[in-house]
């Protein structure tokens, strides 16, 4: 899941990002002025690993 931080990690305001091979999850902090949830998601897709649920704390 190195591959899912690495690429989450080259966008604009990430403050933190987390994944887990073991969870089967990532957990993205994230400056909404910055990027936003479609940005990520792609990201992450980009890697093989595919969204499927989004939540907002």
């Amino acid at each position: 899941m190195e591959e899912v931080k690495h690429e989450v990690n080259k966008l604009q305001g990430i403050l933190k990002s987390e994944a887990s091979n073991q969870k089967a999850n990532a957990m993205v902090q994230f400056k909404n002025s910055k990027t936003n949830i479609a940005e990520i998601t792609k990201a992450i897709n980009s890697t093989g690993y595919k969204v499927i649920e989004t939540k907002l704390k």
